[in-house]
């Protein structure tokens, strides 16, 4: 911060490593001069979150308010970052700003997918953005778009399973689960979420070896114990 007073990472360096030295004021100053120069880093706001904490601050809830109302009053020029903070502001219950920021996006996103109707990732990033929006029945309608045109992308089909095991929709959800798993075999969390879906189903003799075998590919993988 001396030799480049204007590098606003570097102060959300000197906030977090105040933060754990329990100088919390400094950690304070720092952060606000991080925010005050760059507010388009998802990443001052995931540590934000963390910073205004009941385990470094006693009364976090205010500065945690206005974490949010900066993160919800910033007009982003990338999308993708505001859908990012967005989530992040979903995370931490603050619903109700992420809620501003999918109504400040969208509309590009819309117009996005609809001018290039076979693009893919143009698809699943409007799907993302109707899911901030909670509106539904278009999100999955933009999800299975985006997975039709780009059958190779496992992540992809994994938010899909993700979206569709959300709403209890398990019987959805088994298709593009096995398309993650015929994608990449070696991913353990692809095949628990097979193995969860097919559970949900009472399919249990399959739901097990689905989650035998992500075991096996991470024996640390809690969620399929």
């Amino acid at each position: 911060t001396t030799l480049d007073p204007q590098h606003s990472l570097a102060w959300l360096r000197l906030a977090t490593a105040a933060t754990f030295n329990g100088s919390n004021q400094l950690a304070d100053t720092a952060y606000q001069k991080a925010l005050s120069l760059d507010k388009e880093v998802e990443e001052y706001y995931s540590w934000g979150f963390e910073m205004y904490d009941t385990k470094w601050n006693d009364n976090p809830e205010e500065r945690r308010n206005k974490v949010a109302e900066t993160a919800a009053s910033t007009q982003y020029r990338s999308t993708y970052t505001a859908m990012n903070v967005a989530f992040i502001l979903q995370s931490y219950g603050f619903n109700d700003h992420a809620l501003r920021i999918g109504k400040q996006i969208l509309p590009k996103l819309e117009q996005i997918a609809k001018e290039s109707p076979e693009d893919g990732f143009a698809h699943y990033d409007n799907a993302r953005g109707l899911g901030i929006l909670k509106q539904d029945a278009e999100m999955f309608r933009e999800y299975r778009k985006a997975a039709r045109l780009l059958p190779k992308e496992a992540g992809v089909h994994n938010e899909l399973v993700i979206v569709l095991t959300r709403h209890r929709r398990y019987q959805e959800s088994l298709e593009p689960a096995q398309t993650c798993v015929r994608l990449e075999p070696k991913v353990a969390s692809y095949r628990y979420n097979l193995g969860y879906s097919l559970s949900q189903l009472h399919r249990y003799p399959e739901a097990e070896t689905a989650l035998r075998v992500a075991v096996d590919l991470a024996p640390k993988y809690a969620d399929a114990h």
